[in-house]
């Protein structure tokens, strides 16, 4: 990605590498730390074939793969896996508002593949009116993975659309939304062993501890409804429609 400026409307197309099944075998793995701040600009991978896209791992341990500090950017069809080689952890996406120095609002994650050594998928922080759709999140058998965070301590985030995800073995919580107000939550799948086993673990699931006046609708657990308040956590404004435990609807919040 830094191969080239890019000018606020443009569109940066990113080609496979050789680090995955789709290769060209023409181009090693995306290792960088890639900071925007050019507003309107759409960083795609591989847009809308269904297939994974090109690696692209944090160059640091524990670091950011993509940091968004401006407005109405598109990040698409990357697969941000196998995590900063010898060293592990990082962050995928980070988005994040502050109004001085970084804007990071109206972000849009979507057709992407997060996991395996990751700490956090997706990270906002007083970041609104985000678009995480479409996406995969998948954990590591033994990790630590949060899907989608907003950290208790930051100053939250709000009108945020989370839609149409899998989250699967992120043990750290599939969406952590402590803080998070005013967003729309629907037609997520989450898988979790503990709770599909019937031990679930508190706030691994959605977890929306802090905040309110969030919609979280039509979503699919992997335990059933007797467990949904096990691992679930509900704002007490939040309003909780029709969503799938694995022996029927469930119509209460958790």
């Amino acid at each position: 990605m830094d191969r080239c400026t890019a000018y606020s409307g443009d569109v940066v197309l990113v080609m496979d590498n050789d680090a995955w099944t789709y290769s060209t075998k023409t181009e090693a793995p995306y290792v960088e730390n890639v900071v925007v701040t050019t507003p309107g600009i759409s960083i795609i991978g591989v847009s809308r074939s269904g297939a994974l896209g090109p690696v692209w791992r944090p160059a640091t341990a524990g670091g950011i793969a993509c940091a968004v500090y401006a407005l109405d950017v598109l990040v698409e069809g990357f697969c941000f896996a196998e995590a900063h080689v010898g060293a592990g952890g990082g962050t995928g996406v980070y988005a994040a508002w502050n109004g001085f120095t970084v804007w990071g609002d109206n972000v849009t994650v979507r057709n992407c593949y997060l996991g395996d050594d990751l700490d956090i998928g997706v990270q906002l922080e007083y970041a609104w009116n985000n678009w995480i759709t479409d996406n995969v999140f998948q954990g590591a058998a033994g990790g630590t993975m949060v899907g989608i965070y907003v950290d208790p301590a930051g100053s939250g985030a709000a009108y945020n659309h989370i839609l149409r995800n899998e989250f699967r073995s992120c043990s750290g919580g599939a969406i952590s939304g402590q803080g998070m107000t005013h967003s729309d939550i629907g037609e997520n799948r989450i898988y979790n062993l503990a709770a599909q086993g019937g031990v679930p673990v508190a706030g691994t699931g959605i977890d929306n501890t802090g905040g309110g006046t969030n919609l979280v609708w039509g979503n699919w657990f992997s335990s059933v409804q007797a467990d949904m308040a096990g691992w679930n956590v509900s704002a007490a404004t939040d309003a909780w429609v029709g969503n799938m435990a694995m022996d029927g609807l469930v119509v209460a919040n958790p």
